[in-house]
């Protein structure tokens, strides 16, 4: 009824997209309809945070209103894998099915919430003339009940556009995952960053990935193999695939030395083969973290950099920050900074409240430059002497 007269005012003025006064809602066949199961390659370890995912995202007894969910981690660490396996477990929980947000990999591509409203809308086959698409999305995440999945939330800019649309959907079940960490902190998202898998969940992982079905315990070479690979499961799952073909383990670690880790799957059916080509094998999943720290250093990001580069010479412990400027060459400052945000990227972990900071061996190994070899011995010499 229009305020003016109090009778339907049917000429569209207060709506232009309401034609004669009538607000319409189309529904179209979805370019990528919502998954009702998800075929998870092997899944080992993880359950504390299968537990407190379900804790979170499952609606419960209790009134309460769901918030997004954060995992974050280094590349090649799972978190696609946690979140798949979590909508597996749960998937009657989602009579609604999984919804999936993939954002550009390389970050060169900007990212807009509104943009990824119609790329949900398109999923499920939605469209609205008039009424807030926000609202209609909103209405359809809850009810059925869906799980949204977001990834690839590795940079500033992706996180804005990502906590934006997030704030769109109140009391809707968001699993976001992205290598930044603290997106949502303050606005009490809960959070879980991923570590290596134990020794163990390493060798059960390269077992299963090996489809091997004796109980023969592991052998020392197999435990020297996830050791020198830092219990990744990506790396675990990619030399599975080499030692399926043929190659020994140390015939696999000296070919992924000798391409300076950018080794793809064996297979060409593997379906880490199907990942965009900036994740397909573990440097060029490692760069794009290096990459988006570039961008955020900004105009130090040259002498920062380098100082990264003869840090992750240092053997895989963790170390103090003076030790840890020294060999970087940076001042208290510099490396505090330089600190700050590779933790934010999962390039470095930091243990302690910041006081002691450690890279996994690989990505100190995709890290390091041979040029800064040379700076690396000549300070830790003048450390130690001193």
């Amino acid at each position: 009824f229009s305020s003016r007269g109090g009778h339907w005012f049917d000429d569209g003025s207060l709506y232009r997209a309401a034609k004669n006064g009538r607000l319409r809602i189309e529904l179209s066949p979805p370019s990528s309809p919502p998954l009702r199961s998800v075929a998870v390659r092997t899944f080992v370890g993880r359950q504390s945070e299968l537990r407190r995912l379900a804790a979170e995202l499952l609606p419960g007894e209790e009134k309460r209103t769901l918030r997004p969910f954060v995992v974050t981690g280094l590349g090649g660490m799972g978190k696609s894998t946690l979140a798949e396996q979590f909508f597996r477990q749960h998937s009657d929980q989602f009579p609604g099915g999984l919804l999936r947000l993939t954002l550009p990999g390389d970050g060169k591509v900007p990212v807009r919430a509104i943009d990824l409203c119609g790329q949900l809308a398109d999923q499920i086959g939605m469209q609205s003339d008039g009424l807030p698409l926000t609202e209609v999305l909103q209405i359809r995440l809850r009810q059925p009940r869906s799980l949204l999945i977001i990834e690839n939330v590795d940079s500033e800019a992706t996180a804005t556009a990502v906590a934006e649309l997030a704030g769109m959907f109140p009391d809707c079940s968001i699993l976001i995952t992205g290598r930044l960490s603290g997106l949502g902190v303050s606005q009490g998202w809960p959070q879980v960053q991923l570590s290596s898998l134990t020794e163990g969940e390493a060798l059960n992982l390269l077992a299963a990935e090996l489809r091997e079905t004796d109980d023969r315990g592991p052998t020392e070479d197999r435990r020297d193999l996830v050791r020198a690979l830092g219990f990744l499961p990506l790396a675990i799952q990619l030399t599975a695939g080499h030692l399926r073909g043929g190659r020994s383990a140390a015939g696999f670690l000296h070919l992924l030395k000798s391409l300076a880790l950018d080794v793809l799957p064996a297979d060409p059916a593997d379906p880490l083969r199907r990942q965009s080509p900036e994740r397909q094998t573990i440097r060029r999943s490692f760069e794009l973290s290096i990459a988006s720290l570039r961008t955020q250093l900004g105009t130090d990001s040259a002498r920062l950099l380098e100082g990264l580069a003869t840090f992750a010479w240092l053997p895989p412990i963790f170390v103090s920050a003076d030790l840890g400027a020294s060999v970087a060459g940076l001042t208290t400052q510099e490396f505090e900074q330089l600190m700050f945000e590779t933790c934010r990227l999962s390039i470095v972990q930091a243990r302690e409240t910041g006081q002691r900071y450690g890279m996994h061996p690989l990505m100190a190994w995709a890290a390091r430059s041979p040029s800064a070899e040379r700076s690396y011995r000549e300070r830790i010499d003048t450390w130690f002497l001193e």
